[in-house]
């Protein structure tokens, strides 16, 4: 099964790259960085007044073997997400934060990313929607949720991460140095409706923001905090044998919420149609990533509860 943020509720899939190979052409960078790390593991939150189903009661195979997933999610974040039975409780500094509890649809924590703030470290939660249809069929969908619990609305870009460990120094889920951007982008992202492109987000503080170019490239690896390698592609149609023809990029800082991109040059023997006369050169400026009450609202009808600290 393929998992899948849904903002817009559309049922859609999850493009699943891995870091050696996703990208031809592209020079995957190290993996060295190790896994989020968190802070001590709080205590267990007090369990709810009606006992709730047991994880795997009466659930298919799918929503079984999420659970399974879980498991180790769990063991590997003790002390920011605990279950118990149906329920799902997310923790920031020892404190509950956000309960998700299994109602139409069983809900799965799928892991937590840290950032680095002025404050101090900030951590971001991961967690699944699983939900089937009348027909049986079973989808996944991907949410993220700040460190009080809050929905993120982020953007469709963010979702094309690879899944298994969760790594953040992932050439296409990416933090620079010192953890406070996130470089998001998928090679070739049109069989689920978005074009590819390259976004950088920056969730060091409030309000999180976002730079999302329009240009058709992706993240390959941070050379410094202000400084991104990129690639874009150019799809080869006459004779698909030969690949595509990938033309490097260059992501700098170029002001406090201002961001550009570089593409080296054009493709020698791909040109797109009508073709592209120049290469690409665009600077964004951060936009502020804003909540959306009917996200939580219809998030809300499914099980999910922010909670008050």
């Amino acid at each position: 099964m393929k998992f899948k943020h849904a903002l817009k509720c559309a049922m859609v899939a999850l493009v699943v790259i891995a870091a050696a190979g996703c990208s031809p052409g592209a020079e995957a960078p190290s993996g060295d960085r190790e896994p989020a790390s968190v802070a001590q593991a709080p205590d267990a939150p007090p369990a709810p007044a009606a006992a709730p189903l047991a994880p795997t009661d009466g659930q298919s195979e799918e929503v079984v073997s999420a659970r399974e997933r879980e498991a180790k999610w769990l063991k590997d974040f003790p002390d920011v997400a605990k279950r118990e039975g149906g329920v799902l409780t997310l923790f920031t500094g020892g404190k509950a934060v956000a309960r998700f509890t299994d109602a139409s649809s069983p809900w799965v924590f799928t892991g937590a990313l840290k950032t680095r703030a002025p404050s101090g470290e900030r951590i971001f939660f991961r967690v699944t929607e699983i939900s089937t249809d009348e027909d049986g069929r079973t989808e996944a969908f991907e949410h993220w949720f700040d460190p009080a619990g809050q929905f993120i609305p982020s953007q469709d870009v963010l979702d094309q991460y690879p899944g298994g460990q969760f790594i953040p120094s992932n050439s296409i889920f990416g933090q620079n140095p010192d953890r406070t951007m996130i470089a998001a982008g998928d090679y070739e992202s049109g069989d689920v409706g978005v074009e590819p492109h390259l976004s950088l987000m920056d969730w060091s503080g409030e309000p999180k923001l976002v730079y999302d170019f329009k240009s058709r490239c992706y993240p390959l690896k941070w050379i410094s905090d202000d400084e991104l390698e990129a690639a874009c592609p150019y799809a080869y149609k006459s004779n698909p044998a030969d690949g595509d023809e990938i033309i490097p990029a260059r992501v700098v800082r170029t002001g406090p919420r201002e961001w550009r991109l570089q593409q080296a040059g054009l493709p020698t023997r791909n040109m797109p149609k009508p073709p592209q006369t120049a290469p690409y050169d665009e600077t964004v400026a951060a936009a502020e990533i804003t909540s959306r009450p009917d996200d939580e609202t219809r998030l809300s009808e499914l099980g999910y509860e922010r909670l008050k600290r």
